[in-house]
């Protein structure tokens, strides 16, 4: 992220991303309200799609290290870990399929 923030930092205020902090807080409220199974990773959860938005923010909707974190939410997946030695190798994510116990 501090790749990131160094661009945001650079960013003339009328270049900046408007409303941003208004948006964070919708993701993290929504994040926090969606669920009640995984509160022990909610934080987590909110950090990342929080650097997602302010990345994609910043750069756009670009091939790096965020976009591929958001594609892995989007799909269901917890992201929990990297194989290999950054920036080779890749994510590590967790799937867990819910079911209905009722």
């Amino acid at each position: 992220m501090s790749e990131v923030w160094g661009k945001f930092y650079e960013l003339n205020d009328d270049q900046k991303p408007q409303n941003l902090d208004m948006l964070l807080k919708i993701f993290s409220e929504n994040v926090r309200s969606a669920t009640t199974e995984f509160n022990t990773f909610l934080e987590e959860i909110v950090a990342d799609l929080n650097n997602c938005a302010i990345n994609r923010a910043v750069n756009g909707k670009t091939d790096n290290f965020f976009e591929k974190l958001f594609k892995i939410y989007k799909a269901g997946y917890f992201p929990c870990g990297w194989d290999g030695e950054y920036p080779y190798g890749s994510f590590i994510a967790l799937y867990i399929e819910m079911k209905n116990l009722n």
